[in-house]
């Protein structure tokens, strides 16, 4: 993917995670530079933005991209928050007022209709934060 269309993607991120995208690809700063201007570690900003770079990558933000206006109001709205914004399950269905369960069950059948197995959400360490492998 160009740096281009992730820029493209990143308006879907959260707005501190589109930031990051977009000064490191759209504005050309080094991640030395934007750490400074964020007194945030260089190597945390480099790890994050290599987890930002294969989230808008997968096969999930993909379908959720293309199909999400398609869906019931719920089903949208958590893949909205896992795979968008990188939200955790339980925060998920806290503010949505859902079960983790229905939030977990919704999440696994993204999953599936992606094609991409397993686990809490897999890549970069998320914990089930929709990151994928």
């Amino acid at each position: 993917m160009l740096a281009e269309e992730v820029v493209l993607a990143s308006q879907n991120l959260g707005e501190r995670d589109r930031a990051l995208v977009r000064a490191v690809y759209e504005r050309g700063l080094a991640i030395k530079a934007v750490a400074a201007i964020t007194h945030t570690p260089s190597g945390r900003l480099h790890r994050r933005l290599g987890m930002l770079v294969r989230r808008v990558r997968s096969p999930l933000f993909r379908l959720v991209l293309r199909e999400h206006s398609r869906w019931p109001a719920d089903r949208r709205a958590i893949a909205e928050a896992f795979v968008f914004k990188g939200r955790p399950q339980r925060e998920i269905a806290r503010s949505l007022n859902l079960s983790l369960h229905r939030v977990r069950t919704e999440i696994e059948h993204l999953k599936a209709l992606a094609g991409v197995s397993g686990g809490g959400g897999g890549g970069g360490g998320g914990g089930g934060r929709g990151e994928i492998d």
